[in-house]
């Protein structure tokens, strides 16, 4: 049976909002995230403030656009001006226009000693897009620099990064007197590894593997083996690492080392835990030293024909070069490295090239690229290839705001059907349809499809965890057209046909 997942799984949102920017005391707490922020006993004072994990309905795209208008002109008058720069840059910023926010704070990090605002809102955007090198030495710097006011928050920076990078012994030096005062999960979880590096990649002489679907619905099903026992796993990147379902997980000696509460459709909630597999067998590659989540994938996606125990999530496929062929009904996985690159050079020279689309990578898993909806540019996409709605057609999923913007009037709603799975956490909400025209992600287009409303959490669209917009949420129904390449060096997306 076919399903609608929006947020497979919502794991730790790394402290991307711009509270640290303003001059009054509130801002200055670290500002974590609803799913896995620090809770810390005693008097310690690291707060999450409620404001953070709700929406901001003063905070929409229209508004912040005239308020860019307006601070737009102030720039432009006072280019040298350090105060109104900073503005500017923040407002880039939550509009999601990453690449010029970042060209307009570099004249403050010009300075003999930066303000820890413009260095920590420099970090950010460096972790969005990839510089995780970079990102590192800005978090650093927070550090040694301020430590008072922002060594919580940059060592939070610096534990997603460590995470991005697989550097997770790294992780074991943060926080340092707050051990026992402090829940965070990926915290714990990452010191579990030890000196152990995660993911490590045993080719086994091939320098490619090209891995059959078994179905392409409701999503790609592929054949893995996790240690050692065989099973089907869903292709997902709205998944952050590779999902097993809990039971077979105890029963492969997969324990949960710590847990959370994972945010899904329409607003459910419902525990997720950590563990490490010992192998995890894709095609003739292997890894080994595997981060999971335990879960229950069937409650995310259901074939008539084959059991679903797990999900390969944004994490397994950061490993390699990957290319998800929707055409061809294959997964492709190349070597993050010159023999990979280059066989894919050579395999799309024999194909149509339709994009070629920056994205960003927020939080764990988010892959975020601009589009457009309807004719109208600008917008901040969630590209997740686990929205699967193939009954009604709906390629996307839109939050009220985007919707209002846009200029699309909410559905008549109904409650989410009984014989279809609603995700990881339920089906306990209720959804509505609207028609879209036209749809793109860079050039790639598609026209005449249909969206739901319902699904994608309003925290999602804006709050002071990410700092930013996202709009919307593209699917499985609009990559499904494509061979769909992610290239996480180049932080780029391919859409070929």
């Amino acid at each position: 049976m076919k399903k609608i997942l929006v947020l497979s799984l919502t794991l730790a949102v790394l402290c991307l909002s711009l509270a640290g920017c303003s001059d009054n005391n509130d801002s200055k707490k670290p500002v974590l995230n609803s799913t896995q922020q620090p809770e810390l006993s005693g008097t310690q004072p690291l707060e999450l403030p409620e404001s953070a994990v709700e929406l901001n309905s003063e905070i929409n795209r229209g508004n912040l656009l005239e308020q860019l208008m307006e601070i737009e002109k102030k720039y432009q008058q006072n280019p040298d001006d350090k105060t109104i720069t900073l503005d500017y840059a923040e407002k880039l910023f939550q509009l999601g226009d990453f690449s010029k926010s970042q060209e307009t704070i570099k004249s403050l990090l010009n300075d003999e000693k930066p303000s820890p605002q413009a260095i920590y809102l420099s970090a950010n955007i460096e972790y969005l897009t990839g510089n995780y090198s970079q990102s590192e030495v800005l978090f650093g710097m927070l550090i040694e620099q301020y430590p008072d006011e922002y060594k919580t928050s940059a060592e939070v920076g610096l534990l997603f990064t460590y995470y991005q990078t697989n550097q997770y012994q790294k992780s074991q030096n943060l926080f340092e007197g707050l051990e026992g005062q402090i829940e965070l999960p990926l915290w714990d979880f990452m010191k579990g590894f030890g000196d152990e590096v995660p993911y490590q990649i045993d080719w086994n002489g091939n320098d490619e593997v090209t891995v059959p679907f078994l179905s392409s619905k409701p999503v790609p099903i592929v054949p893995i083996e996790i240690n050692g026992k065989k099973v089907n796993a869903a292709i997902d990147n709205g998944g952050d690492a590779f999902i097993i379902d809990d039971v077979m997980a105890h029963s492969l000696g997969i324990n949960s080392i710590t847990a959370f509460e994972g945010d899904f459709s329409g607003g459910e909630k419902s525990e997720v835990g950590y563990g490490r597999a010992n192998t995890l067998v894709i095609g003739g590659v292997t890894l080994k030293s595997v981060p999971v989540m335990l879960g229950q994938p069937s409650e995310a996606f259901r074939n008539d024909e084959f059991d679903i125990d797990g999900i390969i999530g944004t994490q397994v496929l950061k490993q390699f070069l990957p290319t998800i062929d929707y055409l061809s009904g294959q997964l492709i996985l190349r070597p993050r490295n010159e023999v990979g690159k280059n066989a894919l050079k050579t395999e799309l020279a024999q194909d149509k090239m339709v994009a070629e689309q920056p994205f960003t990578l927020a939080a764990t898993h988010y892959m975020i690229s601009k589009g457009s909806i309807n004719g109208m540019d600008g917008f901040n996409i969630f590209v997740d290839s686990g929205l699967d709605d193939w009954e009604s057609k709906a390629a996307l999923a839109l939050p009220k705001e985007t919707m209002d913007y846009i200029g699309i009037d909410l559905p008549e709603m109904e409650d989410f059907p009984e014989d279809i799975p609603g995700g990881m956490g339920g089906a306990d909400y209720q959804i509505g349809r609207y028609d879209v025209n036209m749809l793109n992600i860079g050039s790639a287009q598609m026209n005449n499809t249909g969206g739901v409303y319902g699904t994608f959490s309003s925290e999602l669209y804006y709050n002071d965890l990410f700092g930013f917009l996202i709009d919307g949420m593209v699917g499985d129904l609009f990559v499904s057209n494509y061979k769909w390449t992610i290239d996480f060096d180049a932080m780029t997306m391919i859409f070929s046909q």
